[in-house]
């Protein structure tokens, strides 16, 4: 992998030499517990606000090089106050460019910093770079993911990001180690703006550099800058690969070969007539789709010209990998994003809704929430913009875990269908066409034993919504282009007219609560099966072709433990089964004679079919004796046997499914 960083850095190293613009920080000079701001006619605020909470500074608790840093942190959810920005000499928009630093990440903790692509601070983000918790390091532009990977925790390390901007070929390292290279959809860089992101931000920054120069392109050259293939796709799965090209050279290029390897797979590919011009850029994508492997595993790449001689051939190779993951058996993982038609960039998250849910149906239930527009329901969006951490639209939540930008639900996603669920669940259904009464009955299949309070509702989605009302056009931020590609979105207009918006994911209906109905018993075995009972109205107007059904099992933390998928006709197939919840006696039940000398019958009647049993206890709480009867429904008397019993006072519980009524008993012979 370090090839690939190293392909561009001598792409670019001649031109290091006499930049024309660079500037470099190890914050050696200022006076440790002072701003930064006012010691320094570089750096500034994003409010320039020099000298305030919205400044850094300087500190000697760690250092990568001499005594100083300088550190970030926060407890706010939403970031900040800290918003330290350098910016350049100008907004670059041709040469080639580099940009690094040290840094320390706290164990478990976060960091991040972006380059903004305007001199107007704010207006454009060129590339994104998101530090987690969990060890990797995501870069983001455009409304994509540019590039991954790992990075140590609780050290310094080296981060990178080099770039060709003339060609829009760009690449980024930790200590030396390529992460990739990759394409900018806003290719120019004017400022960095280093910002405490979250409440588990807690990092320092030293030895801070940047440098831009021009760039020559020589007679013929054609480079790799990137190949597309999914850093990480589910194992089995059928995978497109392509690479992209870009001619560095000053001719024409209009022929060549390209091949790839991948595990025993590999392939070849002769492609004429590009005329790609100097410094344009190419996507070809192999004819052979790559089966998915699992875990990491490389992808050699290779590219050449035809009838010409390459002046560089050094850059017409590379690497890169794709991590096949594993999906635990029957797993299928729940994204809910909170959006509205009212909200210019909550496009984004119907977009990855819906790449998620094409790509990985087996899998992935994606739920959009709207909010103050005319697919509210209004008890789903009052629940999850009361979710912890959430400030804002749009958010989105997988699993019911963190509240984070529609952009991450997939590395969520990843992250959450490897985990094994405790359950299965599926669903049954009877419906009245004239009343559009939906009577539901989730079925949740226990695959190990379990404990604590786990619940269940139900969610009716719709996709293919459309309205004519003003209500039902899209607000739309990325139109024209200048935030990169959405999904077409920036093609559209702002706002997106009524009629030309379809909605998918669209949550109709919840019944049983935000957070769920209680099951019954707190405590399950591994095979036992339970069915939960829910009654809804699907409002008028929802096309019954168009929704699925989706059943959600809450384990006790609140985080959703599985679901699943189903279409109307799937539910009705599968048939309503009267549940757990739903077994009610019906009236007193009576024991008689009471007193009793050697038998009593015990009248009851149930609403609903139930499994009914009785335990006899003493005083003391001993259990004396007990009886299974069966399954039973309707009016029924009960033998009850106290012939082995001693005089005295008992307690009998009725057990009828998940209920119970406790009477006492007395003995008298």
């Amino acid at each position: 992998m370090k090839q690939i960083y190293f392909f561009l850095l001598f792409m670019l190293s001649t031109l290091w030499v006499s930049a024309q613009a660079s500037f470099s920080d190890d914050f050696e000079s200022y006076t440790v517990g002072e701003y930064l701001g006012p010691q320094s006619d570089k750096w500034t605020t994003w409010s320039v606000k020099d000298g305030t909470t919205e400044d850094t500074k300087i500190t000697n608790a760690k250092a990568a090089s001499g005594t100083k840093s300088i550190y970030f942190s926060s407890t706010s959810a939403s970031g900040g106050p800290q918003d330290v920005v350098l910016p350049f000499t100008d907004a670059y928009t041709s040469g080639v460019y580099k940009i690094g630093m040290k840094l320390f990440i706290e164990d478990g903790k976060t960091g991040y910093f972006n380059l903004q692509a305007e001199k107007v601070i704010g207006t454009t983000w060129a590339i994104d770079v998101n530090f987690n918790t969990d060890g990797t390091v995501v870069l983001t532009g455009g409304g994509s993911t540019l590039a991954s990977g790992k990075y140590p925790q609780g050290e310094w390390f080296a981060f990178e990001i080099a770039g060709n901007i003339s060609a829009n070929l760009w690449a980024t390292s930790v200590n030396g180690g390529s992460l990739g290279t990759f394409t900018l959809a806003s290719n120019k860089v004017a400022s960095i703006d280093i910002y405490p992101a979250n409440a588990n931000a807690s990092f320092y920054v030293d030895d801070f550099y940047y440098s831009q120069d021009v760039f020559t392109p020589k007679p013929n050259d054609i480079g790799i800058s990137g190949v597309t293939v999914a850093p990480r796709d589910l194992t089995g799965i059928k995978s497109p690969l392509g690479v992209n090209i870009t001619n560095l050279g000053a001719s024409t290029v209009n022929d060549m070969e390209i091949e790839f390897q991948y595990g025993s797979l590999s392939g070849k590919k002769t492609v004429t007539g590009l005329n790609l011009a100097s410094l344009g850029s190419k996507s070809i994508l192999f004819d052979e789709e790559i089966t998915v492997l699992a875990g990491a595993n490389p992808i050699q790449v290779s590219a050449k010209l035809i009838g010409a001689t390459d002046d560089d051939a050094a850059n017409n190779a590379s690497a890169s990998s794709t991590t096949g993951v594993t999906p635990a058996a029957d797993k299928f993982v729940i994204a809910e994003e909170a959006t509205g038609t009212w909200c210019g960039w909550c496009p984004r998250g119907a977009v990855m809704l819906d790449r998620l849910s094409k790509r990985y149906p087996d899998y992935f239930i994606g739920i959009a929430v709207h909010n103050a527009d005319p697919m509210v329901v209004t008890d789903y969006d009052a629940g999850i913009r009361g979710l912890s951490g959430f400030t804002g639209f749009p958010s989105a939540t997988v699993g019911r875990t963190a509240i984070i930008d529609p952009l991450a639900i997939e590395t969520a996603f990843f992250s959450r269908v490897i985990e094994a669920p405790k359950s299965s669940v599926r669903v049954g259904a009877s419906f009245d066409e004239t009343s559009r009464v939906i009577k539901l009955s989730p079925k949740i299949t226990f695959k190990a034993n379990v404990s604590g309070s786990y619940k269940m509702a139900v969610v009716i989605v719709e996709d293919s919504v459309r309205g004519t009302a003003t209500g039902y056009a899209q607000a739309n931020y990325y139109s024209g282009g200048a935030q990169g590609p959405m999904g077409g979105y920036e093609l559209l207009p702002n706002p997106v007219p009524a009629n030309k918006m379809t909605y998918n994911h669209v949550a109709r209906v919840l019944t049983g609560g935000f957070k769920g109905t209680a099951l019954p018993l707190n405590s399950y075995k591994k095979d036992d099966v339970v069915y939960m009972n829910f009654e809804a109205t699907i409002p008028a107007g929802v096309k019954l072709e168009n929704i699925h059904i989706i059943p959600i099992l809450f384990a006790p933390s609140g985080l959703i433990d599985n679901g699943y998928p189903a279409k109307l006709e799937e539910a009705l197939a599968e048939g309503f089964t009267v549940g757990a919840n739903d077994i009610t006696f019906n009236g007193d039940v009576v024991i008689y004679p009471n007193p009793v000398a050697f038998e009593s019958i015990i009248d009851l009647t149930l609403d609903n079919p139930a499994e009914v049993s009785v335990e006899i206890y003493d005083m003391t709480g001993k259990l004396v004796g007990s009886k299974n009867y069966g399954k039973l429904s309707g009016s029924n008397e009960l033998l009850l046997n106290a012939s082995n019993l001693n005089n005295g006072t008992y307690l009998a519980r009725i057990k009828a499914g998940a209920e119970e009524i406790t009477k006492n008993i007395v003995v008298l012979k």
